[in-house]
């Protein structure tokens, strides 16, 4: 029988006379299902320490060893950030624009700090660009809009969704880099209408808007580069999907303590 089905008689008497442990058991029986299940549902980006937490809500603790132990078995290999490609143009003079930040991404209260980006998505029916606006507080994602032209109605747009969703306060800080878009006039007046107050960072230095930076990274990696964007409604569908479902209401961040933005804004302003 071992010759028929290709196995090592040494093999065989092995597994004979040293059964499967009761640990094992468990991780066949119980660990993998729920690791599969969590892997699949994060859109197989989560590693073990995000699905070690996931776990650990559920009632399972377990080690991040033992979680890596049997992910890597299984080859569950979380997607890889891609090097991105900055796509930023300096128009009008920003230079009187100070940098309220000076790189501290961190905010106290939420609708206090926002900071904005454009990105570039190359589908088959031409491309796309997304402008969106994170909330610093807690990373969530409080306006965006798709657009095939880059002009300054894009970020407009943005920000115009983002104010009628979270109504911030007078005196709130928008962070950008220093693109024409966020350089028009017609933009640094609706904001300053609303109570906004501009903060742009040095010119061509990403680090400047590093969370920003840092959201383009994860979107392209977990949603956009294994996908075949195969119109622009899809392509829209899909970062709809990704934004509102899934990275604002789900996604687990490591500097939130492993909660959603929607779970952590929740928990810190009750």
């Amino acid at each position: 029988m071992c010759d028929a089905f290709g196995i090592a008689r040494s093999g065989y008497y092995h597994w004979i006379n040293n059964p499967v442990s009761d640990r094992d058991k468990k991780d066949q029986m119980v660990l993998f299902p729920a690791i599969r299940s969590i892997f699949d549902e994060s859109r197989q980006t989560y590693g073990s320490m995000r699905i070690g937490d996931v776990l650990k809500e559920m009632g399972m603790p377990t080690s991040v060893r033992r979680i890596r132990r049997i992910m890597t078995h299984h080859r569950f290999i979380p997607r890889q950030i891609k090097k991105f490609r900055c796509i930023t143009k300096r128009g009008a003079d920003t230079s009187a624009i100070p940098d309220l930040l000076n790189r501290n991404f961190s905010a106290k209260k939420p609708n206090t700090v926002w900071v904005g980006d454009i990105t570039e998505i190359p589908t088959l029916a031409g491309l796309l660009y997304l402008a969106f606006i994170l909330d610093l507080f807690s990373r969530y994602v409080v306006g965006w809009h798709l657009d095939s032209n880059k002009t300054d109605n894009l970020v407009i747009q943005a920000l115009v969704k983002a104010i009628e969703h979270r109504n911030p306060p007078k005196g709130f800080c928008f962070h950008s880099d220093h693109g024409s878009q966020y350089g028009s006039k017609l933009f640094q007046s609706i904001l300053q209408f609303h109570g906004g107050k501009p903060s742009m960072g040095s010119v061509g230095d990403c680090y400047d808007n590093a969370v920003s930076e840092s959201f383009v990274h994860t979107l392209k990696t977990e949603c956009i580069n294994e996908t075949d964007l195969i119109s622009h409604e899809f392509t829209e569908r899909l970062i709809f999907d990704y934004i509102e479902v899934f990275y604002n209401r789900k996604r687990k961040h490591s500097s939130l303590c492993y909660m959603s933005p929607l779970q952590f804004e929740s928990v810190k302003t009750v």
